[in-house]
């Protein structure tokens, strides 16, 4: 499928943006920042099982004559009670049975203190106080350990930590982790989760809170009934979960954090004919089925992020003369309303690739659904149903633009206002079709993330 050259030039420009890079702060600014775009690979598996997560540490080991980072008075900012938050979970005792042994943690503080004053970590333009380590612990096959760098005065994003999660097989001396520990990420989560897998096991999804806090899960996330988890800041799950599951936080009495479970995929396997015939139902263009299946397999990737209840429906997919691949999905969330999200990569080569989420305002599976998906900047791709030949941007009475509909889509530059949709037409004028313009707000997907409050 071809599109014309302008959205060659919008999707690219996403294309662009994206840096190989893990999120170094997981949800916890989710209602303060853009939305994420994230770098998969073709294989979902292999996405389960990158390490992902934010980090901590216990065992002070502190520059000479280097005071540690100090905050005065009440936090008046979101991002000040994260960063108080994060810093319970940075200075508390170290949890875990490896944990218990002081020689491994300050061994491990140590050799990670002397990688920084090495250089391994300048890029990260670092100030390092003092390094932690409040978890450290063989969990199944893997030993696993939560390293913070405390930094003694703020980074260029106002983050007062930076941090890691060091992985072995279980046994790993604390010299093997350090030397493993080629690069760090900028900040921490209050509730800091870390997703692995390796040759010596299965997939492990660990999350941790500060000690005041008490974790709880629940499903379905659609009426919760909340359980508290038997170890209390500490949760460890094995394999891919495909139930949802749902995470919460409760701290000194008041509900911090409710998400998907990290592990939680709407794909544990194989997509079957079945679930692909339901999945192209709504489907705007024809499409080869084997590529339909590894359009929808990449879409996941973003699975818990968006809060997808089931296997999302392909709505769409096109190549721009730009040679910039892109496909649309959308389904149900978990905790209702519609999400979308579109996959985009360039060229033959498809390991490569970006997911982003997007807030459906409207059930795309209605007769005449008019789906929009932001791209970059004020440019959305709207995608009517069949017979359309082209839309336009309407608010109230007033047309704002137009756009022609080429191979099932047209490219519309949206202003930033309220109560705008986009109306479909045929050959006749006539209205076929209609759908509202979604938010450019991150993805809310139905959660709770209240680190950034008093």
């Amino acid at each position: 499928m071809m599109i014309d050259d302008e959205v060659g030039r919008a999707l690219a420009t996403i294309i662009d943006d994206v840096r190989p890079q893990p999120d170094p702060y997981g949800r916890v600014l989710a209602r303060y920042r853009r939305s994420r775009r994230r770098r998969g690979v073709a294989a979902v598996a292999a996405v389960c099982a990158a390490v992902l997560g934010s980090a901590v540490g216990f065992a002070a080991i502190r520059p000479a004559g280097t005071p540690p980072a100090q905050r005065h008075g009440p936090a008046r900012t979101a991002i000040d009670n994260v960063n108080a938050w994060a810093r319970k979970l940075a200075l508390a005792p170290s949890r875990g049975a490896v944990a218990a042994d002081p020689a491994f943690v300050s061994d491990l503080a140590a050799r990670m203190m002397q990688n920084w004053r090495d250089g391994w970590y300048d890029g990260n333009h670092l100030s390092v106080g003092e390094v932690r380590v409040p978890y450290a612990d063989d969990v199944g096959p893997y030993r696993m350990a939560l390293v913070v760098f405390v930094l003694a005065e703020p980074d260029e994003r106002k983050l007062l930590h930076a941090s890691i999660w060091v992985i072995g097989p279980a046994g790993t001396s604390a010299a093997a982790l350090a030397a493993g520990a080629r690069s760090v990420r900028n900040g921490l989560d209050p509730f800091d989760t870390v997703t692995h897998s390796g040759s010596e096991g299965p997939l492990v999804t660990l999350g941790l809170v500060p000690p005041q806090c008490r974790i709880a899960t629940s499903s379905p996330p659609a009426r919760p009934e909340w359980r508290p988890e038997p170890t209390g800041s500490i949760i460890i799950r094995y394999g891919i979960q495909t139930e949802p599951e749902w995470w919460q936080a409760t701290c000194d009495g008041v509900v911090r954090m409710e998400r998907p479970s990290p592990s939680r995929q709407v794909l544990s396997g194989p997509i079957t004919d079945a679930q692909l015939d339901q999945a192209l139902l709504h489907c705007r263009v024809d499409v080869d089925r084997a590529a339909a299946r590894e359009y929808i397999e990449r879409s996941t990737v973003v699975g818990p992020e968006a809060g997808f209840a089931r296997i999302p429906d392909l709505i769409w997919t096109g190549r721009t003369r730009q040679d910039v691949h892109v496909a649309i999905v959308a389904g149900p969330a978990e905790r209702g309303g519609w999400v979308g999200a579109h996959v985009t990569w360039r060229g033959d080569n498809p390991d490569q690739f970006s997911v982003a989420a997007f807030r459906l305002p409207d059930d795309p599976t209605l007769p005449g659904a008019t789906i929009v998906a932001p791209l970059a900047g004020s440019e959305y791709l709207a995608m009517p149903p069949p017979g359309a030949v082209s839309v336009r941007v309407v608010a109230g009475r007033v047309t704002i633009s137009t756009a022609a509909v080429v191979d099932g889509a047209a490219l519309l530059s949206i202003p930033a206002m309220r109560g705008q949709r986009v109306e479909a037409l045929d050959a006749a004028g006539s209205v076929v079709g209609s759908g509202g313009v979604p938010s450019t707000a991150p993805v809310e997907n139905g959660g709770v993330d209240r680190w950034g409050e008093d």
